[in-house]
């Protein structure tokens, strides 16, 4: 057999050999044949001022994510946590996101206990190209940040208009006072919000007192509620404030009911005021969440949560399990692993059925949904109400 002849019998294997092949390429979507975990670095407040929300929102976090290598993680790899505390320090909160971005093998980070923490994590997140989102952090402008920045959470103005349109319209407080602290996103935020709409539903402010740090000016205060008689009063603050301001009013003997946003719902609020209030006190607390919510889903959330720490689960923990499940399902959707893909999956999440309520991200990755309104109630939070801004 000469040249010509060999070379004509090879090709008539090889050619149909690499089209079967490229037909194979072509039907066979692409596997990841990495085995390692598939790592979600964690950057939280889990000690300082606020370290009830970060601890809470982890337990929601590592449930989602030990629930989601039970039924066999995502692309067929583990889904392992790399946990920062950020002492509720932007400089530490900047520190954990440097160390996590610069590794390799960290997909997303979950992050920003507080809105202030957000905003420091979260620039920074967007100019290492690197998805954060955060479970907590209310304020609006945490997402104006990038791309790479979304967040689970309901934002300050629409948390604001809800309690702002609850307060007048259902609670039917026509008077109101307003104390919050201009240095904190958080609390100025919420407090320029409800105060625009609350003028709007044709509310009258009686006063305004700015407050700086967890500590209040009993004396401020208290002149203001006994010359002023509000209807109710308003703190956009955390739960330190919250449980002082309780105190001082029934110091004072006062009665006066008392509104506050998502930041006052916390274990530590209620021990606070244990054995102080009693039902005849009005507190009402907009939050995004109930544990007390009916649906098989959230009930269902609620049951194994307690079997894990013996305690039922806070707004705070539950925003965590749904951050934590929407960075899975969002990994399971993306083509492939890279920061850029899976921020765009994350980014494009519709219509998820979480314990929050349905998620869907808008085009400023902020989600749309239902605030819920809690009362205190034999030293718990129940569920009042929802509110659903138009």
């Amino acid at each position: 057999m000469n040249m010509n002849e060999i070379l004509k019998a090879t090709m008539a294997w090889l050619v149909p050999a690499i089209l079967l092949l490229m037909v194979a390429g072509c039907s066979t979507p692409e596997v990841e044949t990495n085995s390692s975990p598939i790592r979600i670095g964690v950057v939280l407040s889990l000690s300082g001022e606020n370290a009830t929300y970060g601890q809470d929102c982890l337990k929601g976090i590592q449930m989602s994510v030990d629930q989601a290598n039970v039924m066999g993680g995502v692309k067929g790899r583990k889904i392992e946590l790399a946990i920062e505390d950020d002492g509720t320090s932007t400089v530490r909160t900047m520190e954990a996101v440097r160390k996590l971005a610069s590794d390799g093998t960290i997909m997303a980070i979950i992050g920003g206990t507080t809105s202030k923490l957000a905003l420091a994590g979260g620039n920074l997140a967007q100019e290492l190209g690197i998805p954060f989102m955060s479970a907590l952090a209310t304020n609006a402008s945490v997402t104006a940040i990038g791309s790479y920045v979304s967040r689970i959470c309901f934002t300050d103005p629409y948390q604001g208009a809800a309690l702002a349109e609850y307060s007048y319209n259902f609670l039917r407080f026509r008077r109101l006072g307003i104390i919050f602290d201009p240095g904190d996103e958080y609390s100025l935020g919420l407090a320029t919000y409800f105060k625009k709409h609350y003028l709007e539903q044709g509310g009258e402010v009686l006063f305004e007192l700015f407050q700086s740090g967890p500590s209040l000016d009993s004396v401020s205060i208290m002149a203001k509620i006994k010359d002023t008689k509000p209807d109710a009063v308003f703190l956009p603050g955390y739960h330190q404030q919250a449980a002082e301001l309780a105190r001082l009013v029934k110091q004072n003997g006062l009665r006066v009911p008392m509104l506050g946003g998502d930041g006052w719902e916390s274990p530590e609020f209620l021990q606070a005021i244990s054995g102080i209030f009693d039902n005849n006190d009005h507190v009402f607390v907009a939050s995004h969440f109930s544990a007390d919510n009916a649906q098989p889903l959230v009930q269902r959330f609620v049951a194994d949560y307690k079997s894990r720490n013996s305690v039922r689960p806070t707004a705070s923990s539950a925003l965590g399990y749904d951050a934590a499940d929407v960075i899975c399902e969002a990994l399971r959707r993306t083509p492939r692993l890279s920061h850029i893909a899976l921020s765009e999956s994350i980014n494009s999440t519709s219509d998820y059925n979480g314990v929050t309520g349905t998620i869907s991200l808008n085009e400023k990755r902020n989600p749309v949904k239902e605030v819920v309104i809690l009362r205190v109630v034999n030293g718990r939070f129940v569920f009042e109400s929802t509110v659903t801004v138009r």
